[in-house]
């Protein structure tokens, strides 16, 4: 049986989690854009956007409402992040799509 609440406390650490990474993304995009991405923020962002989607599913509770954008904005820097560790560039939109999943959750 799954416990609801241990579902709700890993989908929230997932989350948080992922916001740091993005937040540390945007801070290297600034910084030194010529380093390649941590291979921990592929985990981070892969278990955001599950959280998310589950928080959207209504598949634990939250008083968060989760929008079909702010999943898809998570689905891009993962994209984005994928075609950066594959040319060793990162793509020019990338800071802006991880500053704007910043910004829809008012951070």
């Amino acid at each position: 049986m799954i416990d609801a609440r241990e579902t709700a406390r890993e989908a929230a650490q997932a989350f948080s989690e992922g916001l740091n990474c993005i937040a540390e993304i945007v801070a290297t995009l600034k910084s030194d854009p010529s380093l390649p991405p941590l291979s921990s923020w592929f985990a981070a962002i892969e278990a955001m956007e599950r959280a998310l989607e589950v928080g959207r599913a209504k598949e634990v509770w939250t008083s968060m409402i989760v929008t079909e954008e702010q999943v898809d904005r998570i689905r891009q820097v993962r994209l984005a992040l994928l075609h950066w560790q594959d040319t060793s560039q990162p793509p020019q939109e990338l800071r802006t799509l991880a500053e704007g999943v910043l910004r829809s959750f008012n951070l």
